[in-house]
């Protein structure tokens, strides 16, 4: 017998003439192959096991399943099933649109190797190392779209098994003007809103991190106040107060890896020197002691349970 199905939507890349199994999320529908999703999910293994076919619907002959899912993330999450190409490993680039409906489903249907991916491509733009930080603009394969980390941090709290991202991401959002994170921001059309546990625990990293951004400007300054051998004091003292100045004034956190570095030209060789041994100093314990900003587990910690989820 045919099961009823109003308003419906062939999606043509993913409707095979020879498949033997049918899905609907909302209007769109889906004729698929049962034995891929059975290899693929653990979830539709047991659905659709030999024990269990006999009593789903019909759909001109095939097994016919309703899923709860939305439209967009159903499409999404059958594309990186049976497209190899739609959603690859890093290396390729992906957008975070497609990782959320990839990663929500791969959960709730239990597609461990997708979950793999997902996470992978997450480490190239939001590592739990400085190294990898440094050098994430050239490796992400999530690109820095407007109001990402908003939505990923949006994410992270509907999907748990993510938490090391989490540093990096309340550091991005530092690095925004204080309004942009207090108000709702635009995001695939719609206005999205950080909740108030996200909000309050922002606000209180942010003004850790804020206070050791000006401790570490004065404590520059004085540095080279001391260095006796200094080339021209007048010159390197003029470039480390307008540095200051400039640091001082910034209703914000700046990018300590990327941006620090290129207002310092100009000192002479020794007090270059000088800077370098300062700047990877307090670069390294700024990132050290990130996650305690925000209330979250070390490093280590973070570290630990990110090789968890790859494990499992």
């Amino acid at each position: 017998m045919n099961h009823n199905v109003d308003s419906i939507n062939h999606v043509h890349e993913l409707w095979f003439q020879d498949g033997n199994v049918v899905f609907q999320a909302e209007s769109n529908i889906y004729r698929l192959y049962r034995g891929i999703l059975i290899k693929r999910s653990e979830f539709f293994k047991s659905v659709l096991s030999s024990d269990t076919i006999t009593t789903i619907p019909q759909y001109n002959g095939c097994p016919f399943i309703r899923l709860d899912d939305s439209s967009k993330d159903a499409t999404i999450f059958f594309k990186a099933i049976f497209d190899s190409s739609f959603f690859e490993a890093p290396g390729t680039e992906t957008s975070l649109s497609i990782i959320s409906s990839v990663l929500r489903l791969s959960i709730k249907y239990q597609t461990p190797y997708l979950i793999h991916r997902c996470i992978l491509h997450f480490h190239t733009a939001y590592p739990t190392s400085l190294p990898s930080w440094a050098k994430r603009e050239s490796i992400r394969t999530i690109p820095p779209l407007d109001n990402t980390p908003f939505a990923i941090l949006l994410l992270s709290v509907e999907i748990k098994i993510i938490p090391w991202i989490l540093p990096s991401i309340y550091y991005c959002l530092s690095t925004h003007p204080l309004s942009d994170t207090l108000n709702p921001v635009q995001w695939e059309g719609n206005l999205i809103q950080l909740g108030w546990e996200q909000i309050k625990t922002f606000a209180i990293g942010r003004s850790k991190l804020m206070h050791q951004q000006m401790r570490y400007a004065v404590e520059y300054l004085m540095e080279g106040e001391d260095n006796l051998a200094c080339e021209d004091k007048g010159e390197c003292q003029s470039i480390r107060r307008k540095v200051v100045d400039e640091i001082v004034g910034w209703g914000w956190m700046g990018d300590w890896v990327e941006e620090i570095p290129t207002y310092f030209q100009g000192l002479c060789n020794p007090c270059t020197k000088g800077f370098h041994e300062f700047y990877d100093r307090s670069t390294k314990e700024w990132w050290s002691n990130l996650p305690g900003f925000f209330g979250l587990p070390e490093w280590d910690e973070l570290e630990r349970l990110k090789r968890e989820a790859l494990a499992s």
